[in-house]
């Protein structure tokens, strides 16, 4: 999980003012808002992998989700 590498790398620095605390968390929490709403969109997409028939046994199955980074 990308963003809570960034969040913890930020919230981590020796010298970290209060406003750069409320903007990583509010971008991380924006973030994981954005991934729930995506949620049935993913959901949705595994389902139209699964149920292909091209598919064979053994084959591997990649979903992409494409998030976002949070800003540095």
């Amino acid at each position: 999980m990308p963003h809570v590498d960034i969040l913890f790398n930020q919230l981590q620095k020796r010298k970290t003012e209060p406003a750069q605390v409320k903007t990583a968390i509010d971008n991380f929490e924006k973030c994981f808002v954005d991934v729930r709403n995506k949620i049935d969109d993913i959901i949705n997409e595994a389902k139209v992998f699964a149920l292909n028939p091209k598919a064979t046994k053994g084959d591997d199955v990649i979903i992409a989700v494409t998030i976002t980074e949070l800003p540095h």
